[in-house]
């Protein structure tokens, strides 16, 4: 008998992209999205592709997948983001792998094709990105309220296909998901230190850029690539921004 497999959805605010989304996803056995409190049509969206949706107020990230995957009833669960997509040939080895895989066999790291900014990047941080995105439920927790990992139980394995990643098409989308990460970011921030060195909130947001755009050769996307590199920046200083103003009330 070929193993089930849940797709698991976290969203806040996600209409212009769900839809594209829950299309891609129609082969699975079943689809679980917890909705983080959205103020436009996401949940009535959700609905239409899936009865097992969840309303629960957004607190950090890892705690809105635990909660998706603790819903899942699925043997094996695919993450997946509203503004990512499964292609056909990605389903395909995805059903393959599952139906092939051994006992111990515990999850598989599958690559992601993002498109920044309506281009597809070369460089710029993306080459070779690769996160595990699909495993046995009962053997995974996510951990960290942003930037997000799951933790597994047992070897893994690498998939061919990527996901296709429609990041951040326009800078209005850019800055609305910057002001949710630095927030969470800054939580983050505090909790593991009560002050940080005096350099780190100015030397930082400079490291970030030189990372990306030097390091990772951002320099070679183009003016997209510069601009994608120096916003990175941007957001490492928001961050340490609204960490200090925390710590100051």
């Amino acid at each position: 008998m070929t193993p089930t497999l849940s797709a698991n959805l976290i969203t806040l605010d996600e209409e212009r992209n769900l839809a594209p989304c829950l299309q891609s996803l129609a082969w699975v056995d079943e689809m679980v999205v917890v909705d983080g409190g959205s103020r436009d049509r996401t949940v009535e969206i959700a609905r239409r592709y899936t009865d097992r949706v969840l309303v629960h107020t957004f607190d950090d990230y890892a705690s809105q997948r635990n909660r998706a995957l603790d819903e899942s009833r699925g043997e094996w669960v695919i993450s997946i983001d509203a503004d990512e997509r499964v292609p056909v040939e990605l389903a395909r080895e995805i059903r393959r792998m599952v139906a092939d895989a051994t006992p111990h066999m515990s999850g598989f790291w599958v690559p992601i094709r993002s498109r920044i900014f309506g281009r597809r990047f070369r460089f710029s941080g993306t080459q070779g990105e690769r996160k595990m995105r699909l495993f046995r439920g009962d053997r995974a927790r996510w951990h960290g309220p942003v930037h997000e990992t799951v933790t597994l139980h047992g070897p893994t394995g690498q998939l061919r296909h990527a996901i296709e990643h429609e990041s951040t098409p326009d800078l209005e989308t850019y800055f609305r998901k910057l002001e949710r990460y630095s927030s969470l970011e800054a939580e983050r921030i505090r909790a593991g230190c009560d002050s940080p060195a005096w350099w780190r909130p100015w030397l930082l947001p400079l490291w970030t850029f030189a990372r990306l755009y030097l390091g990772n050769l951002g320099v070679f996307d183009g003016p997209e690539g510069l601009r994608f590199c120096a916003l990175s920046g941007l957001g490492t200083w928001m961050a340490y921004r609204k960490f200090l103003a925390r710590l100051d009330r």
